[in-house]
């Protein structure tokens, strides 16, 4: 069949329309390729995350493959009024989806990121807050929580889906909490809202956390949310790193992300060893298993110190090496004092940067000793820097002070239940505890015995002073 001459130049022209639209597909391939991978569409994203985080950064050059992009890395820094100190990402993959383009978004359903390094910082109170751009810091990745007036503001908004972490490592000052870190931890966020990146469930494990008063801990299970600039902990169990197994910590509660950063965390402490948490001098002396609930807050204000506050006891506790317990083993000749065996150890105690602080003290090692109403602390900003003071009712069996001369007439004087009972005075350091009641045990015996001597020398001379005049009579 012969086509018409109308029919040939149609199929001429099918022909080098679709050419033609091959080649400016091609074209086109070839100029976005080119324009994603240049420094104009690499300066646009950079700005756009920086903006999201609150920080200055820039991504090293993108290299594409098909929709999946990869850069070796972001680094950021933050400005004097953001909690971001420094901020580094490292290999950078993501999938990208264009689906949204033609509303001005970009969907990213899928990014993994090979290590976060995140150092915070506490932002000086002399800093305004209209320094930083309106939003929050994720506490556990470098994307979550942007700020929905950014992100509306935004025609280029990008939506996030999953993000994956390999290793995470993060660092927060002695200002907030007491300081601490997070290694190695391995986190996956999955968005609640990829409408607004606000919203997020986070689920961590493996590395360590170290934090103010425990050891290095490794992290069994970190369940976090982030909703709106807050952060919340809702499953968390921590254990001894240094111990095996033994030793739990649990927390739960919430944290603020914003310049000036709250905190309202719950802690508790189950069979954690005492000897980690000690001064060196004293871990050769007590011994015992921790057991505490404790709370961690913070004021969202600039400079706000934190305060921690609790409970806390010990089991299998015992106490050894202290000079009073010598002196009272041998005036008592009773060995139980060198090494004393507690049934209770109790207290209730509040941290803050400036003072530590130890109240309601009741400790027992029965038929040889128990303390009361004890109270202890030291000002860790004042001269010198652990200088202790604090006072407790130390009661004793009233049996076992008869070898101890002037002990029961002269230091422990007043008669209660099973014991009698002194008040003792604390001083000294941390490092080098001092108490009264060694010299005060000391100078009662010393009295007691010149007494006796004194009332003896008088009878002796009296009865010689009779037998004198009787012979000169």
């Amino acid at each position: 069949m012969k086509l018409g001459k109308s029919a040939k130049w149609l199929l001429i022209g099918v022909v080098l329309v679709m050419v033609l639209f091959v080649g400016v597909g091609i074209t086109g391939y070839v100029w976005l390729n080119r324009y994603l991978a240049g420094e104009e569409f690499r300066t646009k994203v950079s700005q756009g995350v920086s903006d999201a985080l609150g920080v200055k950064g820039q991504f090293e050059p993108f290299r594409w493959q098909g929709l999946s992009v990869y850069t070796p890395g972001f680094t950021a820094t933050g400005p004097a009024a953001s909690s971001v100190d420094r901020l580094s990402l490292r290999e950078i993959h993501a999938d990208i989806g264009f689906s949204a383009a033609l509303h001005g978004k970009l969907e990213i359903p899928m990014l993994e990121i090979g290590q976060v390094l995140l150092s915070l910082k506490e932002v000086p109170a002399s800093v305004p807050s209209a320094a930083v751009p309106d939003a929050p810091l994720a506490a556990a990745a470098p994307t979550p929580a942007a700020a929905s007036k950014t992100a509306d503001a935004s025609s280029g908004q990008v939506r996030l889906g999953t993000i994956k972490v390999a290793t995470l490592n993060m660092t927060w000052p002695k200002e907030l909490g007491g300081g601490g870190s997070l290694s190695d931890l391995q986190v996956i966020l999955k968005s609640g809202d990829n409408q607004t990146n606000t919203n997020w469930n986070v689920d961590a494990k493996g590395g360590t956390l170290g934090i103010a008063l425990l050891p290095q801990l490794k992290v069994t299970e970190f369940t976090l949310r982030i909703n709106s600039g807050r952060l919340y902990i809702t499953r968390s169990e921590f254990r001894n790193g240094s111990n095996g197994v033994k030793g739990a910590v649990t927390a739960s509660g919430e944290v603020g992300l914003g310049d000036y950063p709250d905190l309202d965390l719950q802690f508790n402490v189950a069979a954690f060893p005492l000897t980690p948490l000690l001064p060196e001098d004293w871990k050769p002396k007590l011994v015992g298993d921790l057991d505490s609930a404790f709370r961690l807050t913070r004021a969202a204000t600039p400079n706000a110190p934190w305060k921690i506050e609790g409970k806390a006891s010990l089991a299998g506790a015992s106490l050894q090496g202290l000079p009073a317990q010598t002196y009272i083993a041998m005036g008592t000749q009773d060995a139980r004092y060198k090494n004393l065996k507690f049934q209770t150890v109790s207290l209730d105690f509040t941290l803050t940067p400036a003072r530590r602080e130890a109240r309601n003290i009741i400790i027992e090692s029965q038929g040889c000793i128990r303390v009361e109403d004890g109270q202890i602390g030291d000002d860790v900003l004042g001269p010198p820097t652990d200088a202790l003071s604090g006072t407790l009712k130390l009661g004793v069996p009233p049996g076992n002070l008869s070898l101890i001369p002037g002990a029961r007439t002269q230091v422990f004087t007043e008669e209660r239940g099973d014991y009698v009972w002194t008040v003792v005075q604390i001083g000294g350091t941390v490092s080098d505890v001092k108490e009264d009641l060694t010299p005060r045990l000391t100078g009662a015996a010393f009295n007691s015995v010149q007494e006796t001597v004194q009332k003896n020398a008088g009878t002796v001379i009296d009865g010689a002073q009779k037998v004198l005049n009787n012979l000169f009579k």
